[in-house]
């Protein structure tokens, strides 16, 4: 689920450090941004936001207001109140908002960053139906889940801990990691609950989760073949034992019953019983007493004999169980779980499968009578991974091509092998093979290099290069370095012919790379000098004609174009073109001569300050120079003009005088009102030197508030023009503002001016009724402004006022 968040009013750097924590949640968290608070009941209208972070920058009771309707609006969406200045009442208002969240700045983000995650329930959470528990773990792999589990059956509890799809911990009771977990693997039919993963867990259990599911399958077929055999087994012997039991209570303890008196119809003795004889005439009474004793413990004997025979018959039941147990089905079992893993073994596509299920069985019953046999069978698998590597490090290497990267990558597979069997069976000769391969490339490249064309020379001498560098000791390194001499002889003697070509053609470039091409490759050749020689010549024509295409670019512009000779006669003092350079800038400087004096009769004939009779007659003789020339028809133009100046001279001192009289009287106004400017601004800045230090007056025409750190325009506009402004107006009025030399002036918002207005010490007054703030919005079909009206001394409170009225506004910044 994507989670939106909202952050209002929030400070830039704030703002950063919140994206940086949330990027570690890209799939999970948007961010959306407002300016201000009006604005939001737009935005969760309109969309599903998740929580809502909002800097307040001095809470007041608009900023309540919004709160509380928010909270009674909009009572699902959480709110995380940021503040620096926030008061008791203010904190405990913000509190009793059931949404909102206070949080008093500087916040400690990482710590705010938890707490949002935690509202927000990031983690998964819940009861989990229709799933079974070894399922339900193989898609958490698959989707890399991180969570706690809770997993309860039959009246017991269990957690398994996953991080990132991986089971890493496991408790049960008091077993944990690997015990506890193939315990609740086992179960059957359990109750899954996921809740959310806030604890860290050590990583205990390393095996693969599919070799813990098949462990948990296993435990759970020997927990059922046990239950199994007692049910079958068990109640059988128990039986025969109650039986065999009761039918010897019943024979032992019949003759200790005590003999029933006859009913009164019985008057005569059956055949084969004693008469019944009179009590008091047969047995005397001291006879009579001996028979009762006698009797008691015949009974107590018997009873003896009956709980030991009893108690025999139990023993033997349980050791012949045990014994069963023990000699005829675990081993069945075990054989079983052998067969079974052997058929599963065979089924595995790889060596590494199979391994890994052999190795899991061994891990999981040490004390197995097959473990020394899997064990071998391991070792003989490892045996077989060494094989194999070996051969497909051979196979590798052989396919490799032999260029630039064959070194390092056969190197790079024979140590991949040495990494992974340092002394394997074939160790040794893998570092044969890698001690071989400069010697195999050595051969290589000398025939690839042989095979080149010559008509290739560029490619030729490029593959000698290249040969002598990567093979400076190599078998082959002597004839290289005779066809490389060769090569070169043949280079200077083309060289030399194309130079003449690319002169004619003016392609300087094309040579001279070919002149470097040669230098760098052929460094100490016999005819050197020549070369060098040859390359300063084409480089000095290069550049001539280059200078002199850019000078003619210039046009007219005379100096522009001899700053060019002449900056590049400061970068290259011993330039070989030194001569001709200073030839061109002699040529130059005469034009720039020619230039001057015509730029100067310009501006003397269009200089106003002077007679108009006096520049007419110097104009008149420079057109009768011969200097004139390339410039006559521009001064005809100009005599013209002056010609039309003259007849609008005689005009003009007529107006003067009028002019100067008007002038006089508009200098005595300015005056006049520069005079009242500056008398306020001393009268307010006598006020704020009293303010305690609250208030820095600067000198230029602003005040510095040391509490908020806001920069005041020391007027107000009303001081300033003598007149009200519209809103449009005022906003017009702050952006022409440079006071002091800013010109990020703007209007103040209405918390601005109450600070300064409503707070000791006092702003001073200025006598106005009411100022402009840059709290606008819309309120039904129209724009409303929030100004700050003052109700009594010292007393201002915000209003809402419609834009075409006329106010009064106080500048700060920034």
């Amino acid at each position: 689920m994507m989670h939106k968040i909202l952050f209002v009013d929030m400070d830039t750097a704030t703002l950063n450090a919140f994206s940086e924590l949330l990027k570690a949640h890209p799939d999970k968290f948007e961010i959306l941004t407002v300016g201000n608070a009006r604005e939001v009941p737009n935005v969760v209208s309109g969309m599903k936001i998740s929580m809502i972070l909002i800097d307040l920058k001095m809470p007041d009771i608009d900023d309540l207001e919004f709160l509380g309707y928010m909270s009674k609006n909009y009572p699902k969406i959480p709110m995380i109140v940021m503040t620096a200045f926030g008061a008791p009442d203010i904190e405990e208002k913000i509190r009793s908002f059931g949404t909102c969240r206070y949080y008093e700045k500087p916040v400690d983000i990482d710590q705010l960053m938890e707490k949002i995650l935690e509202e927000l329930d990031t983690a998964v959470g819940g009861q989990i139906h229709g799933i079974g528990l070894s399922s339900f773990l193989q898609m958490s792999e698959m989707e890399k889940t991180t969570c706690k589990l809770k997993i309860r059956y039959e009246g017991e509890t269990g957690f398994l801990y996953l991080h990132k799809g991986q089971l890493v911990d496991a408790q049960l009771g008091a077993r944990e990691g690997m015990a506890a977990a193939m315990e609740i693997i086992s179960w059957e039919n359990t109750v899954i609950e996921i809740e959310k993963s806030g604890e860290k867990r050590k990583k205990s259990i390393t095996m693969p989760l599919m070799n813990i599911l098949m462990e948990g399958l296993r435990i759970k077929d020997e927990r059922e073949a046990l239950k199994k055999k007692s049910e079958k087994d068990t109640p059988k012997s128990a039986v025969a034992a109650k039986k065999k039991g009761d039918e010897l209570e019943l024979e032992l303890e019949t003759p200790d019953e005590p003999a029933k008196a006859p009913s009164p119809e019985r008057q005569a003795p059956v055949a084969g019983e004693r008469a019944a004889l009179p009590p008091a005439t047969e047995i005397q009474p001291e006879e009579s007493g001996t028979v009762v004793v006698d009797a008691g413990r015949k009974r107590k004997r018997r009873r003896f004999r009956v709980a030991m025979i009893a108690l025999l018959v139990t023993a033997l039941i349980l050791v012949a169980t045990a014994l069963t147990w023990k000699k005829l089905v675990q081993p069945r079992m075990m054989a079983q779980d052998y067969k079974t893993l052997l058929t599963e073994v065979g089924n595995q596509a790889t060596l590494e499968e199979k391994e890994l299920i052999l190795q899991a069985y061994v891990d999981a019953n040490p004390q197995s009578p097959y473990a020394p046999e899997i064990r071998t069978k391991i070792a003989e698998i490892r045996n077989l991974f060494q094989e194999r590597d070996f051969e497909e490090a051979i196979a590798k290497v052989e396919k490799i091509p032999m260029n630039q990267d064959y070194k390092a990558t056969a190197s790079a597979a024979y140590r991949s092998y040495l990494d992974k069997y340092p002394k394997g069976a074939h160790a040794t000769e893998i570092s044969h093979r890698m001690d071989a391969l400069n010697a195999t490339l050595d051969d290589h490249e000398f025939e690839v290099l042989q095979g080149i064309p010559a008509d290739r020379l560029e490619k030729r001498v490029s593959a000698y290069q290249a040969y002598l560098k990567e093979y400076p000791e190599g078998k082959h390194r002597e004839e290289v370095s005779r066809l490389m001499k060769a090569a070169g002889q043949h280079s200077y003697e083309l060289l030399k012919k194309q130079a003449s070509e690319c002169q004619q053609k003016r392609e300087w470039e094309k040579c001279l790379q070919k002149i470097d091409s040669f230098l760098s490759t052929f460094p100490h050749h016999d005819r050197m000098k020549d070369i060098i020689g040859l390359q300063t010549e084409l480089r000095s024509d290069q550049v001539m004609f280059a200078l002199k295409s850019k000078a003619e670019k210039a046009d007219m512009d005379y100096p522009g174009a001899r700053a060019i000779y002449l900056d590049y006669l400061e970068a290259n003092p011993n330039s070989p073109l030194t001569v001709r350079i200073q030839s061109e800038i002699d040529n130059l400087d005469k034009k720039i001569k020619e230039e001057k004096i015509w730029e100067e009769m310009q501006r003397y004939a269009q200089n106003r300050k002077i007679d108009i009779f006096e520049r007419m007659a110097r104009f008149g003789v420079y057109m009768g120079d011969k200097t004139s020339i390339r410039h006559r028809k521009e001064a005809t133009k100009i005599l013209k003009v002056l010609e039309k100046e003259k007849q609008e001279e005689i005009r003009r001192r007529k107006l003067k005088a009028e002019e100067k009289r008007k002038e006089e009287s508009r200098q005595a106004s300015l005056k006049k009102e520069s005079a009242r400017i500056q008398k306020e601004k001393d009268r307010i800045s006598a006020e704020l030197n009293k303010s305690g230090g609250r208030y820095t007056v600067n000198g230029d025409g602003t005040v510095t508030d040391t509490k908020t750190g806001l920069m005041w325009h020391i007027l107000d506009s009303n001081a300033e023009l003598r007149e009200c402004l519209d809103y449009e107006e005022a906003k017009a009025y702050v952006k022409s503002l440079d006071t002091g030399g800013f010109q990020d002036w703007r209007l103040p918002n209405s918390n601005d001016l109450l600070v300064i207005l409503n707070n000791q010490p006092y702003f001073p007054d200025s006598g106005v009724e009411w100022y402009w703030t840059s709290d606008s919005y819309w309120k039904g079909y129209h724009t409303v402004v929030k100004i700050v009206r003052q109700a009594k001394k010292n007393n201002w409170l915000r209003e809402e006022i419609e834009m075409d009225k006329c106010g009064t506004v106080r500048a700060v910044r920034p």
